[in-house]
């Protein structure tokens, strides 16, 4: 195909042993990779939240807890509402939210499988529920109203989409580890 790929900017939290994305980033690169989809980590992470650098992007992926500035966040909402699109991947931080979603880190669970609700959804289209060691606390519910919950555990979002303007949140609270990272099922789904 002569499309151009999509670039989707990674922005990681400052990592350490309970979000390793700089062993867990090659885990999920290579796959999007080969779907046409270029994961891309800043050179400077605190600085690459600007309209300026944003302009240059697809989507913007965020794993683990950041916290943001209101710069920040006001950059991230008008990238959103003109037709971009914010991936959260397993974070408590919800650059949407003038402030984190008030949930505390858990300690590691599981094995934990949410459920699709409702099957057969464009997003979750192919992938299979599978096992994976969580945060259970880290499950962040919708920001707002219209969301749409894609997986889920017992009472608890999982997954889940909305629109936001002309643009898309996706939220999800898997990415605990590297046999979640590794998982093609979760490949699928990102």
């Amino acid at each position: 195909s002569d499309a151009r790929p999509l670039r989707v900017l990674f922005i990681a939290d400052d990592g350490g042993e309970l979000h390793p994305s700089a062993s867990l980033f090659p885990l999920l690169a290579a796959p999007l990779a080969r779907r046409g989809i270029q994961l891309i980590p800043p050179t400077a992470p605190a600085d690459a939240l600007n309209a300026a650098t944003l302009a240059h992007y697809d989507a913007v992926m965020i794993y683990g807890d950041r916290d943001f500035t209101d710069d920040q966040r006001k950059a991230l909402a008008t990238f959103v509402e003109q037709g971009r699109t914010v991936l959260a991947i397993h974070s408590r931080s919800m650059p949407w939210d003038a402030q984190r979603s008030g949930l505390q880190a858990g300690a590691a669970a599981g094995p934990l499988t949410p459920q699709l609700v409702p099957p057969g959804h464009q997003i979750t289209k192919g992938v299979e529920p599978f096992a994976t060691v969580d945060d259970v606390s880290v499950n962040a519910a919708p920001a707002a109203g219209g969301a749409t919950v894609l997986m889920e555990l017992p009472q608890r979002p999982f997954t889940w989409v909305r629109t936001q303007g002309k643009g898309r949140l996706f939220y999800t609270a898997y990415g605990h580890d590297a046999a979640t990272w590794s998982n093609p099922n979760f490949h699928k789904l990102i």
